[in-house]
């Protein structure tokens, strides 16, 4: 059985028609709106973006390392790290990589005695935050390397990679 204008009653075809018409211009009009939507994104890529969350971050300065989520995760296990989470206290509290230490780049001096003595005693000192946009893991680096702390790596993308790959996670009870 064939398909054709013919078969369907003249005003049914004409309906059919517009019906057609108007859902190409909404398809259009959505396509539209996703390329505008997309050029404007403030934050870096989508999430389903095809870019390496892990790598590309070209803020971060060339000489402070990286480190990846299997990298930060043996260091975990082997007790051979001190993870700095550079968010904000309140998203700390939310959740956060246990045994991390708070520290908001521009709240750096009231934890540098430890953060010396941590690295002193070999640990490598850690620095994430939330996301591949999140610029305060490279700040909080980047202050550390100028006070004279070597060790210290940013974890890109750090707490949604190790969220994802559902490591441990250590959350603060409100009183």
């Amino acid at each position: 059985m064939k398909f054709s204008m013919a078969s369907i009653p003249n005003g049914n075809a004409q309906r059919f028609i517009i019906g057609v018409r108007q859902s190409m211009a909404i398809i259009f009009i959505a396509l539209l709106l996703g390329i505008l939507s997309y050029s404007f994104y403030p934050f870096g890529p989508l999430p389903w973006s095809t870019s390496n969350t892990n790598q590309d971050n070209k803020k971060i300065n060339p000489k402070i390392n990286k480190i990846t989520v299997q990298d930060a995760w043996a260091f975990y296990q082997r007790k051979q790290a001190l993870f700095l989470d550079a968010r904000d206290p309140l998203s700390f509290r939310g959740g956060h990589i246990p045994g991390a230490m708070n520290v908001p780049p521009k709240e750096v001096e009231a934890s540098l005695s430890i953060i010396r003595a941590k690295e002193k005693e070999g640990l490598r000192i850690i620095a994430y935050c939330d996301g591949e946009a999140c610029p305060l893991a490279a700040e909080l680096a980047e202050t550390l390397r100028k006070k004279g702390i070597d060790s210290v790596y940013v974890f890109v993308n750090g707490w949604p990679l190790w969220r994802e790959n559902g490591y441990p996670l250590e959350k603060e009870v409100n009183p």
